[in-house]
């Protein structure tokens, strides 16, 4: 049981960061660069892919932060 139950917590962690990177990809779209930059960030910090991708294509593209190749 403890397995399925740790399958099932990966799982939830997951699918939430999964709507917090369609969340923040939809301020992006927005334009409001510094909020985008600051959510991506916060996933970037747990760990998530996503969060990583959008902050490094951030810092090379100049939005929201200073350009940074």
């Amino acid at each position: 049981m403890l397995l399925l139950s740790s399958g099932l917590l990966a799982e939830d962690r997951q699918s939430r960061e999964a709507v917090e990177a369609l969340k923040a990809y939809a301020v992006y779209k927005m334009a409001n660069y510094d909020e985008a930059f600051a959510r991506f960030m916060v996933l970037a910090e747990k760990g998530n892919i996503q969060g990583m991708l959008n902050i490094a294509h951030m810092l090379q593209s100049g939005l929201g932060v200073d350009r940074n190749e």
